[in-house]
């Protein structure tokens, strides 16, 4: 190495300003093939001024002890050197600034003396180590840092490592980290919180989409349908069946395992209630002085290990008085009780809506869920809506 190297009398400590000393008689190099690039040639062991017109001296030698050799013409940048040329990149604006000198390929092997001013500075290409490379101190990096190969920062223990695209740390935070794709990647904390397998209980409404939650695969359903509507008669309105009720346990995956948004519907009055392939059947609304039957002949799908139960019938209408209604089947088991003359039938399940009570004028409407609605001389009254509900 020069003798001077990294000198502070190289730069004004106060302006910055550089002050380059010549570099000559103690660098001799030999010419070998870059495996990076390709391109033959050796580096400077300061980093090179550019003078204009240069001065830069490359002399060939006959071998290592050679005190004069031959010089070679230096060609600009981008000239790719013949056999009697040489160019460098130096430390300057439009350069890279690695301090490399390229000869041409033929002189491989060959030994070279060169003369330039240099920085007191090495060229840039020795922060691309090639060999290991041992920091006893603090080590500062102020801008980006690229490494090749493996890295690793212990103080005795393995605390951080990069080792090929895997990330490893011990007792320190990983951030900004992107989405795991393997099974032992860290994941961030927004991809986490979709990870965990959600639990709920949900009552629908009305009728749309449900929205399978994250990581559910089963729901145990309870579905009634809606109670069937009194009639209207002088002799007294029939009163409207109770909504019949299917529960039982779903396997979603079975019905789709990509599927994640399943159509309902929970009926109102007089329709059935639906979802994933499930039907709870609606009561009837009652005819004349005939009350309607209560729901029957729901659909259980082969998704589904579950039972259905019978919504209870409505009362026939008598003397101008309205039959009662039928209950709803309860949402656990228990068929619907029947409407009993005007009065309507009481619920026992879970789940399940009284019917409502038949009258000389109105007939009261069923109670929610699925309840019949009792039937009357002037109005009957309105089956109760189905019921939808879920636990996953």
């Amino acid at each position: 190495m020069p003798g001077e190297l990294n000198s502070p009398y190289r730069r004004d400590p106060f302006t910055g300003d550089f002050y380059p000393k010549w570099n000559e008689a103690d660098e001799v190099h030999v010419a070998t093939l870059q495996e990076s690039n390709g391109l033959v040639g050796f580096f400077l062991f300061e980093a090179p001024q550019l003078r204009q017109p240069s001065d830069f001296i490359c002399a060939v030698l006959d071998d290592e002890y050679d005190e004069t050799g031959t010089p070679l013409v230096e060609n600009a940048r981008l000239d790719s050197p013949d056999a009697d040329e040489f160019r460098v990149d130096y430390d300057a604006d439009g350069y890279f600034g690695t301090g490399f000198v390229e000869v041409n390929a033929s002189r491989v092997g060959q030994f070279f003396r060169v003369g330039y001013w240099g920085l007191g500075t090495p060229p840039r290409w020795e922060t691309h180590l090639r060999a290991a490379l041992t920091v006893s101190e603090n080590f500062a990096v102020a801008g980006d840092l690229e490494v090749g190969g493996d890295l690793v920062i212990n103080d005795g223990e393995n605390v951080f490592s990069v080792v090929g695209s895997v990330i490893s740390a011990h007792e320190n935070r990983v951030r900004n980290i992107a989405n795991a794709v393997d099974a032992d990647d860290a994941v961030s904390l927004g991809q986490a919180g979709e990870l965990v397998e959600q639990h709920g209980v949900e009552r629908l409404s009305g009728s749309g989409t449900w929205a399978r939650p994250r990581g559910v695969s089963k729901v145990f359903l309870v579905a009634i349908g809606g109670g069937g509507s009194g009639a209207v008669n002088g002799g007294g309105g029939g009163g409207g069946g109770g909504g019949a009720a299917v529960y039982g346990l779903v396997d979603l995956d079975a019905i789709d395992p990509d599927e994640t948004d399943f159509a309902y519907v929970v009926g109102g009055a007089g329709v059935d209630t639906t979802i994933f392939g499930a039907v709870a059947k609606a009561g009837a609304s009652g005819s004349g002085v005939t009350g309607g039957a209560g729901g029957a002949g729901s659909t259980i799908p082969a998704e589904m290990i579950g039972r259905e139960a019978v919504g209870g019938t409505g009362a026939n209408g008598s003397g101008g008085t309205g039959g009662g209604g039928g209950a709803a089947a309860g949402g656990l088991g228990g068929t619907g009780a029947n409407g009993s003359g005007s009065t309507g039938g009481a619920a026992t399940g879970f789940f399940s809506g009284s019917g409502g009570n038949g009258t000389l004028t109105n007939g009261a409407a069923g109670v929610s869920f699925g309840g019949g609605g009792g039937g009357g001389q002037t109005t009957g009254g309105a089956g109760a809506n189905g019921f939808i509900f879920l636990i996953y």
